[in-house]
């Protein structure tokens, strides 16, 4: 566990997409912190992910209102439950509502 940023519990639905589109993998997310997310999957990727780019799309609610984030990531670690990703860029129409999401995390689990 040699993780630099603090992980807190969160929800929402996950889509990654790899493979220029087309290894599109489905889960729940699990935990977010700053730099990156856990995503809770049936089917990871296959290890041969690990370091490469995609894509992601999170689906989580905060105070009631539907957020969608969307942004670029890179798979650090694959496990038999889930995928590791560390978050490359944000869209910027994107980054207020995962700034939202972090506050609302933290809040809930301080």
């Amino acid at each position: 566990e040699q993780r630099g940023a603090t992980r807190y519990p969160a929800q929402g639905e996950f889509t990654l997409t790899l493979g220029g589109g087309e290894v599109v993998h489905k889960g729940q997310l699990k935990d977010v912190s700053d730099s990156g997310v856990f995503v809770k999957m049936g089917t990871p990727p296959s290890d041969t992910f690990v370091n490469k780019n995609g894509e992601m799309k999170l689906v989580s609610e905060v105070d009631g209102r539907e957020l969608e984030i969307v942004g670029d990531v890179r798979v650090i670690r694959v496990t038999s439950r889930g995928v590791g990703l560390y978050i490359n860029a944000i869209e910027k129409e994107a980054r207020m509502d995962f700034v939202k999401l972090m506050i609302s995390v933290r809040y809930n689990n301080s």
